[in-house]
């Protein structure tokens, strides 16, 4: 007599990595995003592997260096070049938040200026009135849906209570594992600040004035030095308390890697109604991620800069043809 297995197992531990890493970028930018992920997530061998490369923790995998930031996409992109008014210098490439504020621009309507029909560019008019402190923490946006959450936490939660009214325990386990392997590593990760840098301006200088663009579209800066500046050398960082070694992200990863060990050998092991409801977690947990690795990363930064560091400056988009 033979027992039919659906053995997904295997399946659990790559599919849905990158959605998951990807959802797991917003817990710095909503707020209370960090308590809200108790759900047996998919795809911890493929997260595991990415935090390792984080940590300097000698846990189960080793990988290279790489920042933080940049893996939640933070910082890594290159802003446009920008010319001083004044001053007269040029910085060829400037800051990730250069590239946001652009972005902010080209999404703003436009006042058309008739003229010579050519090709139509953009040309913004930013007016700075605040001065950010060098170093701060952004207020967080409002928690996206907060009720949509509860979804894949429900079915988690549901899933493992019928796995355990049916007497199959390893089913049940792992799925209580997931969702507690998932539920700490957002709560950990979630733990870093979202924090903002920028360059000190010097005693007397000059307004920092000058224009900031592309081809298609170009801004034209106004303001003190110190606002200007948090454009184009400011950045947006994360801070841990073990900031040195990253050592929680390090236990994250290895949580993560027993997750994935233990339900490649354990799944296996469950009855064909509990294997069903493990693979029904695992479908609401990604159809969450994905939800929320399809918002708009690059908007919801460009309204903290805008309106958490930058205090809502004054923007006035021309378009002329």
């Amino acid at each position: 007599m033979t027992r039919f297995s659906l053995n997904t197992s295997a399946v659990a531990g790559v599919f849905g990595g990158e959605e998951a890493i990807a959802s797991m970028a917003t817990v710095h930018v909503y707020e209370h995003r960090k308590w809200l992920g108790w759900y047996n997530s998919p795809g911890s061998y493929t997260v595991a592997r990415r935090y390792s490369l984080l940590s300097s923790f000698s846990g189960v995998i080793l990988g290279a260096h790489t920042n933080l930031a940049t893996l939640f996409e933070l910082d890594g992109c290159k802003g446009p070049k920008f010319r001083a008014a004044h001053s007269g210098s040029i910085l060829d490439e400037t800051s990730h938040l250069a590239a946001l504020l652009l972005k902010e621009c080209s999404d703003l309507p436009g006042e058309e200026v008739q003229g010579r029909k050519t090709k139509q560019i953009g040309v913004t008019v930013a007016d700075f009135h605040h001065v950010p402190d060098e170093h701060m923490y952004p207020k967080c946006l409002d928690t996206a849906s907060p009720f949509v959450a509860l979804i894949p936490i429900t079915v988690s939660i549901g899933t493992s209570v019928a796995c355990a009214y049916s007497q199959d325990w390893y089913s049940f386990s792992m799925i209580l594992l997931g969702a507690i392997a998932s539920g700490v590593s957002c709560w950990i990760v979630g733990s870093g600040k979202l924090t903002f840098t920028h360059p000190k301006a010097a005693d007397g200088c000059p307004p920092g004035d000058g224009v900031l663009g592309t081809d298609g579209d170009i801004a034209v800066l106004r303001g003190p030095e110190g606002a200007v500046n948090c454009i184009t050398r400011g950045r947006f960082s994360l801070s841990f308390s073990s900031q040195s070694l990253y050592g929680n992200i390090g236990w994250c990863s290895t949580l993560l890697m027993v997750q994935f060990v233990a339900q490649l050998l354990l799944i296996p092991q469950g009855t064909l109604f509990g294997q069903s409801l493990f693979l029904a977690s695992l479908a609401v947990s990604w159809a969450y991620n994905l939800w929320l690795s399809s918002l708009d990363k690059e908007k919801l930064h460009g309204t903290i800069l805008m309106e958490g560091v930058l205090c809502q400056p004054r923007l006035k988009k021309y378009l002329l043809d």
